[in-house]
């Protein structure tokens, strides 16, 4: 070895040394250098952070637990970058290791419910929800999650009992109140008309149509007034609690085959398979025209246009005065894109029960929607059907989108702003308004408004599309908001 390469290595081994005692020197030494490597690391992190670096936001802060194993305030940074990173994965280890400094808090429960919840894990969801609840007024999440969860899952006792735990906590929200009171329509229908009707003006066109059902029908069966109830609850899209009237029937005796085919469109309406009790409501009642158009429904559903225009057809021969099946089978040619065919059908159910909200915004839906003849007889009709039902919200907001696509925008405006009166919650009505504010060059309020239907969970399909102009429009989204 020659005498520059001794120097050479001796010059590495002293480097080495010096290392060694600087990092001795933090770990069990002096604390002011290892605390200012720690605040200068920190500032680098927050700094990321602040940046929308996350990722480098949690390798500084990674750097600080290693001189800082057990502290907790940098544990929770690496949890908010996690979470604005969308990475629920290493957000669940860091709150693992918050649990296991401090143990399972109901805060540490409830962030693990929600980053199941984010992994699309609603079971594992819901038993951390539950191992949180203490009875103190930060349990309202939980239990709003665990009333639908249970609804969905058909356990009808548990989600009254979550609901029951949710009034009590909150006794002036209004949704949990409707909640509570459609859920009690079948065993307690007097407590859960006093609920509904304490609701609110949510729930009020629907108390009233159920008023009407135990007025007209009070001296029958509890069984039988929960069939009927089933049917209220069906046509106002309240399938959950459709189904739990409808099972309460059957448990009662009530099994007729249009019982048994309307509980299966409860099911099918849910995303599960109605197909077994439609199919034995079928054999008991082959000729049956309630019957044949819960079986075409249930087709359509599963995308067997074919096979549901075939019982819609025969359901329509057996009773070609039943405005529920045109309108079903206008449905089917409008999922086939035969939409002459489904505007016509759709017309012949109006025409039938021309009265009726829900026919009216069926086709008001299709003209706005599909941008059916809207050069032609398209807006004509719909300020026709916004005139019969001015408080309508979906209605209003197809007349505002249809005059909106024909550059139309001061009416547009007027008819928009009428359905933001009525309902400002409503994703339909918001995400036309945007489409409005953008076509007007007004892209800040165009954003929020997109930005609020894309939050809301109220319609899957108007997420969506707000997703997409969000996307569109070069929207940067918050830490923690991930647009899909």
């Amino acid at each position: 070895m020659t005498v520059s390469q001794i120097f050479q290595l001796t010059a590495r081994l002293v480097v080495l040394i010096l290392a060694a005692v600087v990092l001795v020197i933090l770990l069990n030494g002096d604390p002011a250098p290892r605390q200012a490597a720690a605040t200068s690391t920190i500032a680098q992190g927050d700094n990321a952070q602040r940046a929308g670096k996350y990722t480098q936001a949690m390798e500084a802060y990674q750097r600080v637990l290693a001189l800082q194993p057990k502290d907790v305030t940098i544990l929770n940074r690496l949890y908010n970058s996690a979470i604005a990173a969308n990475r629920p994965d290493l957000a669940s280890i860091y709150v693992e290791q918050l649990a296991t400094l401090g143990g399972w808090s109901p805060d540490l429960l409830r962030r693990m419910a929600r980053l199941a919840i984010a992994r699309g894990d609603t079971r594992t969801a819901a038993g951390y929800y539950r191992a949180s609840l203490t009875g103190a007024a930060q349990d309202a999440l939980a239990l709003r999650y665990l009333t639908t969860y249970t609804l969905d899952d058909r356990d009808w006792a548990a989600a009254l009992t979550y609901a029951e735990k949710l009034v009590a906590l909150t006794p002036n929200e209004r949704g949990a109140l409707g909640r509570l009171g459609l859920l009690l329509l079948p065993t307690n229908p007097n407590r859960g008309l006093t609920l509904l009707r304490q609701s609110g003006t949510d729930y009020q066109a629907l108390t009233q149509k159920i008023e009407d059902v135990y007025s007209n029908f009070g001296t029958e069966s509890a069984g039988s007034l929960a069939f009927r109830v089933g049917l209220v609850l069906l046509n106002a899209n309240q399938f959950a609690f459709a189904e739990n009237a409808l099972d309460f029937a059957v448990g009662k005796g009530v099994t007729t085959p249009t019982v048994l085919a309307f509980l299966g469109i409860a099911q099918d309406q849910q995303g599960r398979d109605g197909w077994t009790v439609i199919s034995k409501a079928l054999e008991a009642a082959p000729n049956d025209p309630v019957v044949n158009y819960a079986a075409g429904l249930h087709w359509r559903l599963k995308g067997d246009l074919g096979r549901a225009l075939a019982a819609l057809n025969y359901a329509w021969a057996l009773q070609p005065t039943n405005a529920a099946i045109a309108a079903e089978i206008g449905l089917v040619y409008r999922a086939g894109r035969t939409l002459p065919n489904a505007a016509q059908w759709l017309i012949r159910a109006l025409s039938l029960a021309p009265n009726d909200v829900g026919f009216q915004r069926l086709l008001a839906l299709f003209i706005a929607d599909e941008s059916y003849d809207l050069d032609g007889q398209g807006v004509p009709i719909l300020r026709t059907l916004a005139g019969r039902s001015p408080k309508d919200a979906d209605i209003q907001a197809s007349l505002g989108w249809a005059l909106t696509s024909l550059g139309q925008y001061t009416d547009a405006r007027a008819a928009l702003d009428a359905a933001i009166s009525i309902d400002s919650t409503n994703p339909r009505t918001r995400f036309y308004f945007a489409v409005l504010l953008e076509y007007q060059g007004d892209t800040d309020s165009a954003l929020d408004s997109y930005l609020f239907v894309y939050q809301s969970d109220r319609d899957r399909g108007f997420r969506e599309r707000a997703a997409r102009a969000l996307t569109r429009l070069g929207y940067k989204p918050a830490p923690g908001l991930v647009i899909q």
